[in-house]
């Protein structure tokens, strides 16, 4: 949890950074030792000999660490970068990404619809557009430094790379997770430094003495290097608002932050600027979202309405708690204020509650009236005197209430109901409606309605 709040959590994810740092490692290790052979240095293309060793100790540690779809993903990456070394091409441009995103939806289509595709390839495009604008300057400004300078000019690499990484996924981090590490600049400062000169090293070196029982002489110093980023992990995240909570985006916006990322980086000149247009309306529209004012547990075992001050309040925090966890990161709350207990209501009145149910009135005193119903034995009541009913128990004849009802059986049949109210009347989403009727989706048929 402390590493997820500092903007720490690439760290464990093994992709991206792991590989390329395995793969780095090889290839400078090999060309290194091969280079002193000045026999073979001179005679024969070390360099793509470094790419192929690299290649097949990659492949392993893909084997080693489990192979899931992410660090597919990104051996795939690594295997392009090593095998444009092999035939003399850029490895790093515009059009590797293009043959690596294509190889990754030929495999499997449906990780484009994944934040670890989109997060992914974000940050890929947005370093490669950046890096790809300095590339003619950056040696340059290196060549002309001394080692203190190079020293500080590598820290600044590693501080635009943050930058440009966090601020291309960011649309993706905060509609997916509902949560940005607002010092996870300043963590990965210090993380990223220690994990690639440190951690990563004597875990290969590991890696190698363990055939001979050697492997204590790396794991030791390794672990020392894991507690210097746990000690930044807990220290940033202790630190007073060190992640914003932000409430869950219409679907739909994840998709124009993309094309706005596209944008900006693949066209050149003025015209890159048009990119921003997108973004602002994303930030525009993201602003108004509204959540649901009521949600309901497909097994009625949960529920949750959204008080006065635009807080959701969970009806229990035993029951259900990843869903709850999940619905409160949805409304970008880590807390929620206690549900009444019987006999008791909220402190804007919106949600009062007996031993048989609850009477929520979303819009206020003037608002409509919704009831949730926890026996049976005042259904009939509550259907007269509301406009809106939620039974947590079947309703087996008819319900008078003027904007309809859900029951146990539409839970069981829809899955969790998602409910809006306002003066036009109410709008219900639910997941069986999301997913739609197909044939992996095994929804139970719509009851027959009475004649």
């Amino acid at each position: 949890e402390s590493i997820r709040r500092a903007g720490l959590a690439h760290l464990m994810a093994i992709s991206g950074l792991h590989l390329g740092l395995v793969a780095a490692a090889l290839f400078v290790s090999f060309r290194a030792v091969v280079a002193m052979i000045e026999p073979v240095a001179l005679r024969y293309p070390i360099k793509k000999w470094a790419a192929v060793f690299a290649l097949v100790g990659t492949f392993g540690y893909l084997l080693l660490s489990g192979a899931t779809v992410p660090t597919q993903r990104a051996f795939i990456m690594t295997a392009i970068v090593l095998g444009a070394i092999m035939i003399e091409r850029d490895p790093f441009s515009m059009r590797l990404v293009a043959f690596a995103a294509l190889v990754v939806m030929i495999i499997a289509p449906v990780s484009v619809l994944g934040p670890s595709f989109q997060l992914s390839f974000a940050a890929v495009i947005a370093l490669i557009a950046v890096y790809e604008a300095i590339r003619m300057r950056w040696p340059a400004w290196r060549a002309r430094r001394s080692v203190p300078g190079r020293l500080a000019l590598y820290v600044a690499g590693i501080a635009i790379t943050t930058v440009i990484a966090d601020l291309a996924t960011a649309g993706f981090v905060l509609a997916y997770f509902n949560r940005w590490a607002v010092y996870g600049l300043a963590a990965n400062l210090v993380a990223v430094p220690i994990t690639a000169f440190w951690v990563m090293p004597w875990g290969l070196l590991a890696l190698a003495l363990m055939p001979f029982g050697l492997e204590q002489l790396a794991l030791v110093p390794m672990g020392w290097g894991i507690d210097a980023v746990l000690l930044v992990a807990h220290w940033t995240s202790d630190t007073p608002g060190a992640v914003l909570h932000l409430p869950s985006p219409p679907s739909w916006l994840p998709v124009l932050i993309g094309f706005a990322l596209l944008w900006l980086c693949l066209w050149r000149g003025r015209l890159r600027i048009w990119g921003v247009l997108p973004v602002l309306v994303a930030i525009a529209v993201w602003s108004l979202a509204r959540g649901p004012d009521l949600l309901v547990s497909g097994n009625a075992r949960l529920m949750a309405v959204t008080d006065g001050a635009g807080s959701l309040v969970l009806s229990s925090y035993r029951r259900e708690t990843f869903v709850g966890e999940q619905w409160l990161a949805m409304a970008g709350q880590e807390r929620a204020p206690p549900w009444p207990e019987p006999g008791e209501a909220l402190p804007d009145d919106s949600l009062r509650c007996d031993r048989q149910g609850c009477l929520y009135r979303p819009m206020g005193q003037g608002g409509p009236g919704v009831a949730i119903v926890e026996d049976g034995a005042i259904l009939a009541e509550d259907c007269a005197r509301t406009d809106f009913v939620v039974s947590l128990v079947p309703i087996f004849g008819d319900c008078a209430a003027p904007w309809g009802a859900i029951d146990r059986f539409d839970l069981w049949r829809e899955g969790t109901h998602a409910v809006w109210f306002d003066d036009a009347g109410v709008v219900i989403d639910t997941v069986a409606g999301a997913q739609g009727r197909r044939p992996w989706a095994h929804w139970p048929e719509p009851r027959e309605e009475a004649q």
